[in-house]
């Protein structure tokens, strides 16, 4: 059986997870938008760009398109 201060504290948690997850928008946005991980993706653009297609039919759709 639990006894009620461990009944307290999963009390305790659950609202603070429920805190947690109310603000849960504003914390991901807040991520998104954040120095670091802008930078990491714009490091990431730049090297996708530069690698080739690792399938040659691709290249030639994408050719036979522009044309």
């Amino acid at each position: 059986m639990k006894t009620f201060m461990e009944k307290q504290e999963n009390v305790d948690q659950d609202a603070w997870i429920e805190d947690l997850l109310k603000d849960k928008e504003k914390f991901i946005e807040g991520i998104k938008n954040s120095p670091a991980v802008i930078k990491k993706n714009r490091e990431a653009i730049e090297q996708l760009s530069k690698l080739k297609p690792p399938f040659p039919w691709i290249d030639d759709c994408s050719k036979q398109n522009v044309s």
